[in-house]
């Protein structure tokens, strides 16, 4: 390998995929090994930017990464794929977490927190927002016998 890693020149690494070899930080964040990112300049270092959080939007932004940090993954040009929760593919557990957590909320919260915390939860459910009763869908999925309430 190089001086650029993979690439002959620095420029050929921008608008790419590529997977971190290594953990990667900066002030705020860690990206562990082996997450995905795209290139989107290449000077001195690889600036990169992550896929954006399904929930909540949020994305990630790393500067100055080493050319030896990373491999690429995808030829240039290449995008994230579009992350999804489709209720259904949750892990059993999981579900049975966001429902007890809900149930818990309505119950035992104070009201200042209740409509944060009940959006996190809603975004989690169902991230794009377009149901009113999210819930339903997942409660359907449990078994009957683990849905009543346990008191």
């Amino acid at each position: 390998m190089g001086k650029y890693g993979e690439m002959k020149k620095a420029g050929d690494w921008v608008g790419r995929l590529v997977k971190t070899k290594i953990e990667i930080q900066n002030q705020v964040l860690v990206l562990p090994k082996g997450s995905i990112c795209k290139v989107t300049y290449a000077y001195r270092g690889l600036d990169m930017t992550g896929p954006k959080c399904g929930c909540c939007g949020v994305g990630v932004f790393f500067r100055k990464v080493g050319y030896h940090d990373v491999t690429a993954v995808e030829a240039e040009g290449q995008e994230f794929p579009t992350p999804t929760t489709d209720p259904a593919t949750l892990p059993l557990d999981v579900k049975r977490k966001l429902i007890a957590a809900r149930d818990g909320l309505v119950r035992l919260a104070p009201e200042t927190a209740v409509d944060e915390a009940y959006r996190q939860l809603y975004s989690i459910a169902d991230p794009g927002f377009t149901r009113t009763n999210p819930w339903e869908r997942i409660e359907k999925s449990i078994p009957k016998e683990e849905t009543k309430d346990k008191d």
